[in-house]
């Protein structure tokens, strides 16, 4: 049964961190560049100073961040909006990772991967990493459940 099977038969072990300390500037410098660099990259893996896991930041993060610099900025008036905006936005690219990252979200290699597509689906993510001790070592994605998925339809 493929859904027995564990997280660690499925994670990728290629992992991007970055500092929790880092900025949230950092983050999209670090998004845009993976991006650039044609990876997939859709999320960072927040790491302490003796790299343990401390918590996921997606560009999804980031961009509500942006979203509610603008929603404040509109509830001004439109009067100098912009200016308003752009410099609400220089706020938030300066405010550490720890601020926004999503914290307590990640699985064990050992778990199911049922157990870990409901992770996924309560914490509405696309990824999730995979965390041994205190260590992130790897990350399962929707889109390697889905295949799983795929198979069982299939037959």
């Amino acid at each position: 049964m493929p859904m027995k099977k564990r997280v660690w038969e499925l994670m990728d072990e290629t992992l991007f961190t970055i500092s929790q300390d880092a900025s949230v500037a950092d983050a999209i410098h670090r998004f845009t560049e993976m991006e650039n660099k044609h990876a997939q990259c859709s999320a960072l893996i927040a790491v302490d100073s003796n790299d343990a896991y401390r918590g996921l930041i997606t560009p999804k993060q980031v961009l509500k961040r942006v979203k509610a610099a603008f929603d404040d900025s509109c509830q001004e008036g439109e009067v100098r909006l912009l200016d308003r905006f752009t410099h609400r936005c220089s706020l938030e690219s300066r405010k550490p990772l720890s601020e926004i990252m999503l914290q307590n979200v990640d699985v064990a290699p050992s778990a199911s991967l049922l157990d870990a597509f409901n992770k996924l689906m309560e914490d509405d993510l696309q990824v999730l990493p995979v965390v041994e001790g205190r260590k992130p070592i790897g990350i399962l994605s929707i889109d390697s459940l889905f295949r799983v998925v795929r198979e069982m339809v299939r037959g």
